[in-house]
C-alpha cells in the first residue's frame, strides 16, 4: 500500500513538471523564447498608453468605492506582473474596473468606519482571489455557461445607473451623505441650493469634453483625408480619444490650481494623497470598525452574499473579455480564471481592492498592436531598475513621484469621468428584446 502511494505521489509530481503541464499553467514559456526588439517597442507603446488611462480611472474608481484615492493605484500596480506569467490572451488588461468598484462599495465599504474600510476591501480581494483560484484548479469554469446573459445584462445596467447616481453629489459639489438610489436623489434635490456653481460648471464641461473626445475618431477619416498627413491626423485623434480621461483630469487640475489662492479654493478638490508604495503584508484578518472589534468570521459575516457575488462577477467579466479578444483562438477559461484568482490573491498582500478585466483598456492594447502579455517595459523613477507589464511601472511612477500633483484634482472631474464611462453601459436594447419576446407582447400583437 505504501509503495502504491509513493508511486502515485511520484507520478503526480512528475506530471506537474512535464513540459505540457508547465506550458498550460505558465503560458509565458510559449512567447518568451521568441520575444524580440519589435515586440518590446510595441509593448512599450501599449503600456505607456494604458498607463495614461489607468491613473485617472484608478483614482476615480477609488472614490466610487469609498476609499482613499491611492487604493485604485494600488489595485493597478501588481496585476500585470501576475498576468504576464499566467495569462493567455495578450490584449487583456486586469485592474480596477467600474463593476468591481461598485461591488466593493456595496459589500465592503458602505457603512464602514473610514479607517476600517480598507481592511474589509483588502480581505475581500484576498478571499475573492482564493475562491476563483480554487474553482479554476477544480476545473469548474463550465458552471459559467449556466449563467443567463440577461442576468448579467440586468446587473451591468443596474450597476451603471447606481454608479452614475452615486457620483451626482460630487458632480454638483454637495457635501452630503447618502445611501441607495432613492435616498441619493431625494437628498440631492433637497440640497440643490447648496450646490457649488464652480463644481457644477466644471463637471458639465468635463462631461461634454469626454463625450466629444470619445467620438473624435468618427470624424478622423473625413478630416484626415489620405496619405501620410491623413494618417498622422487619424493617429492624433485616436491618441486624444484614448487619453481623454487623463487629458480632462489634467486640464481640470490645472484650472483648479490656477484659480486657487492662499485663502480660497473655489473647487472641491481631492486634497492630500498618501505617496509611496504599499507595504507587502498579510491581509487583515481582523479590524476595528468604529469602536467594535471584528474578527475574521465577523468580517466574513459582514460581507454576506458579496463573498460569492464578487468572485462570480469578476470571473464572468474576465472570461467574457478574454473570449472577445482571443481572435477566434481557443481560449483557456480555466487558465484565465487561475490568472485572475492569483492577481486578486496578490492584491490581498498589496492593499488592493478586487480587480477584474477591463474591456476599454484591453481594446486599447489591441489598437496599440500589443505583441505579448508582457505588455510594457518602462522606466520607473528615471531608471531601468524595474520591469513590469501592462503599465505597472507607470502606476509605480505615479505612486512614488506624481502623488503631490493629485492634490488639485477636482472631485467633480473624477465624477464626470465615471458618469461618462458608465452611462453607455446601460443595455437598453436588451430590455427591448426581452419585451418583444415576452408572452404579453406576443399576445398583444395578435390582430384580434
Amino acid at each position: 500500500m505504501q509503495m502504491m502511494e509513493g508511486k502515485s505521489v511520484k507520478g503526480c509530481v512528475r506530471r506537474c513538471f512535464q513540459w505540457k503541464t508547465l506550458r498550460n499553467r505558465l503560458p509565458c514559456l510559449l512567447w518568451i523564447p521568441s520575444y524580440n526588439l519589435a515586440s518590446f517597442v510595441s509593448d512599450f507603446v501599449a503600456g505607456l498608453t494604458v498607463g495614461m488611462m489607468i491613473i485617472p480611472q484608478g483614482i476615480a474608481m477609488s472614490v466610487m468605492a469609498g476609499l482613499p484615492v491611492q487604493y485604485g493605484l494600488y489595485s493597478a500596480m501588481g496585476c500585470g506582473f501576475v498576468y504576464c506569467i499566467f495569462g493567455t490572451v495578450k490584449n487583456v488588461n486586469i485592474g480596477p474596473t467600474t463593476i468591481m468598484s461598485l461591488l466593493t462599495y456595496e459589500y465592503a465599504s458602505k457603512g464602514r468606519d473610514p479607517s476600517a474600510a480598507p481592511d474589509y476591501v483588502t480581505l475581500l480581494s484576498f478571499l475573492t482571489g482564493s475562491i476563483i483560484t480554487i474553482l479554476a484548479l477544480l476545473r469548474l469554469e463550465i458552471l459559467l455557461d449556466f449563467v443567463p446573459h440577461t442576468v448579467i445584462s440586468a446587473f451591468v445596467s443596474a450597476g451603471a445607473v447606481t454608479i452614475a447616481t452615486s457620483q451626482v453629489k460630487d458632480l454638483l459639489g454637495l457635501k452630503i451623505k447618502t445611501s441607495g438610489f432613492v435616498n441619493t436623489w431625494f437628498e440631492v434635490f433637497s440640497n440643490m441650493k447648496e450646490s457649488n456653481p464652480w463644481d457644477v460648471i466644471m463637471g458639465l464641461v468635463c462631461i461634454a469634453l469626454l463625450i466629444l473626445l470619445k467620438n473624435l475618431t468618427r470624424f478622423g477619416g473625413e478630416m484626415g483625408g489620405v496619405g501620410k498627413s491623413g494618417y498622422a491626423v487619424r493617429k492624433t485623434l485616436w491618441f486624444l480619444m484614448v487619453g481623454r480621461n487623463a487629458l480632462v483630469v489634467i486640464i481640470a487640475a490645472s484650472t483648479a490650481y490656477a484659480c486657487s489662492t492662499r485663502d480660497h479654493q473655489p473647487f472641491t478638490i481631492v486634497g492630500d494623497v498618501e505617496s509611496g508604495l504599499p507595504g507587502f503584508a498579510l491581509p487583515p484578518f481582523s479590524t476595528t470598525d468604529g469602536e467594535e472589534k471584528k474578527g475574521f468570521w465577523d468580517m466574513i459575516s459582514d460581507f454576506g452574499m458579496g463573498l460569492w457575488i464578487v468572485p462570480l462577477v469578476a470571473t464572468l467579466d474576465a472570461v467574457a473579455i478574454a473570449k472577445a479578444f482571443a481572435h477566434g483562438k481557443i481560449m483557456q477559461g480555466g487558465q484565465e480564471m487561475l490568472a485572475l484568482g492569483l492577481v486578486n490573491i496578490l492584491g490581498g498582500f498589496l492593499s488592493s481592492m478586487p480587480t477584474a478585466s477591463s474591456f476599454s483598456r484591453s481594446a486599447v492594447n489591441r489598437a496599440c498592436d500589443i505583441r505579448s502579455p508582457f505588455g510594457s517595459v518602462v522606466a520607473s523613477q528615471f531608471s531601468l531598475r524595474y520591469l513590469a507589464s501592462h503599465s505597472g511601472l507607470v502606476v509605480i511612477l505615479a505612486l512614488t513621484v506624481l502623488t503631490p500633483s493629485f492634490y488639485y484634482i477636482p472631485r467633480t472631474s473624477l465624477s464626470a469621468v465615471m458618469i461618462s464611462a458608465v452611462v453607455f453601459m446601460v443595455e437598453y436594447e436588451e430590455v427591448i428584446n426581452m419585451w418583444k419576446t415576452s408572452r404579453r407582447y406576443r399576445f398583444s400583437s395578435f390582430p384580434y
